[in-house]
């Protein structure tokens, strides 16, 4: 489905499901607040909100939100569908709204560590730790019940967008902040603590 907004002087249009009217709407009164503040509505102007990355094109006298392409090459590939992008854009204002956490901007180019028994474990774990560097969001991924190994091919290092080919639901959390522990089991989100082991979730 087609929206289009108009503000600043500017028409902005995008293309996302007819069942996200209400994430639409939200999108579309945080790239006016971008575009007032940063005047971020050029052509070819990559912006990022939030966790997610977005590329603005200009058709005609309008403006048409792109994003990148999570399911092919987000570094090179762009989509008009801004259905999957603004679904986990959405999941992180849930989750952050429900813990009441203070969020740690992360981006879907940061890495993270999982340990490779964790991508086909039923039940794993997040804990997100001081990053190492300006890439790094912290992340780790364990599968419970298998015991760390001091092996490093034991481990991988993967940009957080990867999360979607084997744990979606994770992607949910990934704006929660440095000392956070999540719980996942069988796909879902059990539970969540704060670094002071208070359940939040």
């Amino acid at each position: 489905m087609k929206y289009t907004y108009s503000f600043n002087g500017k028409s902005v249009f995008f293309f996302c499901s007819d069942t996200m009217k209400d994430t639409a709407e939200f999108f579309s009164t945080v790239l006016q607040h971008e575009d007032t503040m940063y005047d971020v509505i050029k052509n070819n102007r990559t912006i990022q909100i939030g966790w997610g990355s977005y590329k603005v094109l200009q058709a005609d006298s309008a403006y048409q939100m792109l994003a990148c392409d999570l399911l092919s090459d987000p570094f090179q590939a762009v989509t008009d569908d801004l259905s999957l992008s603004l679904e986990i854009f959405a999941k992180q204002r849930i989750v952050l709204s429900v813990t009441k956490a203070a969020p740690k901007e992360t981006s879907f180019q940061d890495t993270l560590i999982v340990q490779r028994a964790a991508v086909k474990a039923p039940r794993v774990y997040l804990k997100r730790d001081e990053p190492g560097n300006s890439s790094d969001s912290g992340w780790y991924m364990g599968a419970i019940g298998v015991k760390a190994s001091n092996d490093p091919s034991e481990y991988a290092q993967i940009y957080t967008y990867q999360l979607l080919k084997f744990c979606k639901v994770a992607l949910s959390v990934m704006q929660l902040p440095i000392g956070t522990i999540c719980v996942f089991e069988n796909g879902n989100l059990i539970e969540i603590v704060d670094k002071n082991n208070n359940k939040i979730f």
